[in-house]
């Protein structure tokens, strides 16, 4: 029909499509850099990895400790105290290699302090490179490894105290 009004004809107008076209735009910009920079970074996804083991290892010891009393007592390189087994039975940090290297070991000496989660080599995983100790003290604690609780351990690999009670 020739006598339609443009504002009755179907579609969008120009500067619907050009608003449209700017949101799509500037939220590419803010995601995909996010994106590029999560694939680019495996190091610092280990780093981060492990942390969270600790931190969740730490926490699981601690609602141990808060529910019995004390501590369970020391285990060997890779081994899980049988006390905490049905704790870690659906993600056992101690049944694989760490994500830097080496094993977790649950280190507790009788009557001293500090209770500890290390880090140690093992048949089938060397101890983590200096670079990511290094990397995780600096995301755990001082970045320091002689000093604070994250630091190299003098039975070899390196400790991570979370409890000095």
């Amino acid at each position: 029909m020739p006598g339609k009004l443009p504002a009755e004809r179907p579609g969008y107008t120009r500067l619907e499509i050009a608003l449209t076209m700017v949101i799509v735009v500037l939220i590419a910009l803010l995601v995909v850099p996010r994106l590029a920079a999560a694939d680019t970074d495996p190091t610092q996804a280990r780093i981060t990895k492990a942390a969270d083991d600790l931190r969740f290892l730490a926490d699981t010891f601690r609602t141990y400790r808060k529910a019995h009393g004390y501590y369970p007592p020391d285990t060997a390189t890779g081994q899980t105290p049988p006390e905490m087994r049905t704790r870690f039975a659906t993600a056992n940090p101690f049944a694989a290699p760490t994500p830097i290297g080496g094993r977790y070991d649950y280190d507790r000496f009788p009557n001293l302090p500090p209770v500890c989660i290390a880090i140690r080599a093992a048949t089938d995983s060397p101890e983590p490179t200096l670079a990511d100790a290094l990397a995780l003290d600096a995301h755990l604690d001082d970045g320091v490894l002689t000093t604070g609780n994250f630091r190299t351990s003098k039975f070899g690999g390196y400790i991570w105290a979370f409890d000095r009670n």
